[in-house]
């Protein structure tokens, strides 16, 4: 009699092989063979089928005639969490529902402007930002960033004050800052400079490096501009 296995792999490649003991061409009634099936990494067994029901890795089947036997293995679908700790982002290619052992991937910890990477922990750790992992298991990985902090300097030019909210000797970044420039009687507030320009006051912005300025004021009014009155011209006319 013969004995024919077939395997069947339901994934990407081959889950496994088996082997037989006595591996023979035909049978005689009543032989008794074992059925083997070995594993490859990232793979489970399925159990047999056909001639024989079973879900051990080893199985014995009796011959009574022709006989099919099927092997099922069934690859292993492994996730990769990636959790933010703070601030920053993180970049992984490929980024799939699911992972297959030996995936080859790429983790990029980015801060931004306001975040500085730290480490990764869980079940990856070191502290270069770009890593690159091969998938063997089911995966947590943690990426840890610090919160960058910065400083404020205000410098006065001319008769005047400026009132900072929040004033602290640190802002964390990303953090609103507040500035009123308040002239001294009979002076006016000319602008910023410095780190900072423009004439706004009062200024609201949020801060995202380290800034020196100056607040600049001065004796002489600001110029006036007369309105331009309402006029209809045509299209083309030469206006002045």
């Amino acid at each position: 009699y013969e004995l024919n296995v077939n395997v069947v792999n339901n994934g990407i490649g081959t889950g496994g092989s088996v082997a037989l003991s006595p591996n023979k061409t035909t049978y005689v009634y009543g032989d008794v063979v074992t059925l083997s099936a070995t594993l490859n990494p990232g793979w489970t067994f399925g159990g047999w089928s056909g001639g024989v029901t079973a879900s051990e890795l080893s199985a014995q089947v009796t011959i009574i005639g022709n006989t099919n036997v099927t092997a099922t293995f069934d690859q292993i679908r492994y996730d990769i969490d990636v959790n933010v700790v703070g601030g920053g982002s993180v970049t992984m290619d490929p980024q799939k529902d699911f992972y297959v052992y030996g995936d080859q991937i790429s983790l990029i910890a980015d801060g931004g402007a306001c975040w500085t990477f730290k480490q990764w922990s869980g079940d990856l750790t070191g502290t270069n930002p770009v890593e690159f992992v091969t998938v063997a298991n089911d995966l947590t990985i943690n990426a840890e960033f610090t919160q960058n902090k910065h400083t404020l300097k205000m410098n006065i030019a001319g008769p005047g004050n400026v009132s900072v909210t929040p004033e602290k000797a640190e802002y964390l970044c990303g953090e609103e800052v507040t500035l009123l420039a308040v002239p001294a009687p009979n002076n006016f507030f000319a602008g910023w400079s410095g780190d900072l320009v423009g004439a706004e006051n009062p200024l609201t912005f949020a801060i995202e490096q380290n800034i020196i300025a100056t607040a600049n004021f001065t004796s002489n009014p600001p110029p006036t501009v007369d309105p331009i009155p309402d006029k209809t011209v045509l299209v083309g006319q030469m206006v002045t």
